[in-house]
């Protein structure tokens, strides 16, 4: 939609969940050529249960497959790798997520999305490997190690991890916008007045 060439490698199986997500991808653009597909397999499964607000209370995960991804299979993709001038992290499987931020560390800049404060504290340790972070406010807690509630606390959550050696900080703090820090310039960018059907992935 930006017009630039992105690819979205990902595990799925070859049931209709599967079949589904290969559809509306082609269908938008979106190109998931690369990614594993998994003979018998049952694709990684998100359910988000919302109140009468929008707001998530609960949800139901199973990505066991994900764990099916192996170096090996990561390594067949070696190429597109270290020809992608960003590639894009969750912190599913931090094992994982080590062996390629180390085996590629250079030759491609990576961005780490937390997805959550449990996750986010399995990776802490990895952050120096991240050329860009975009927490929201409670991963950057975990993060960081204190509260992230004022203006005032993203400022220093974002000195604390520019000072880890990573050069954009993005964290989002829900109605309050987006807080930026690339040592060049800092600041915050406000979100837009919304009426809001539900919050998830919103930050």
């Amino acid at each position: 939609r930006v017009g630039i060439p992105t690819k979205f490698i990902s595990i799925l199986g070859d049931d209709q969940k599967g079949a589904d997500i290969l559809r509306q991808a082609e269908k938008v653009g979106l190109d998931m050529s690369d990614s594993l597909i998994v003979k018998g397999g049952s694709t990684p499964t998100y359910l988000a249960i919302l109140d009468e607000n929008g707001e998530m209370v609960s949800a139901v995960v199973d990505t066991k497959l994900a764990n099916d991804f192996s170096e090996e299979e990561l390594n067949k993709r070696a190429e597109i790798i270290e020809n992608a001038e960003y590639m894009f992290l969750g912190a599913d499987n931090p094992p994982f997520v080590e062996y390629l931020l180390k085996t590629y560390e250079g030759k491609t800049k990576f961005v780490l999305d937390p997805v959550s404060g449990a996750k986010a504290a399995r990776v802490k340790h990895l952050l120096p490997y991240f050329h860009t972070v975009k927490p929201n406010r409670h991963e950057a807690e975990v993060l960081c190690g204190f509260e992230v509630k004022t203006h005032e606390d993203a400022r220093r959550a974002g000195a604390y991890l520019r000072g880890l050696g990573i050069e954009n900080v993005f964290i989002s703090l829900d109605a309050d916008g987006v807080y930026y820090n690339n040592g060049e310039e800092e600041g915050i960018i406000k979100a837009s007045c919304l009426d809001i059907l539900n919050v998830t992935g919103a930050g």
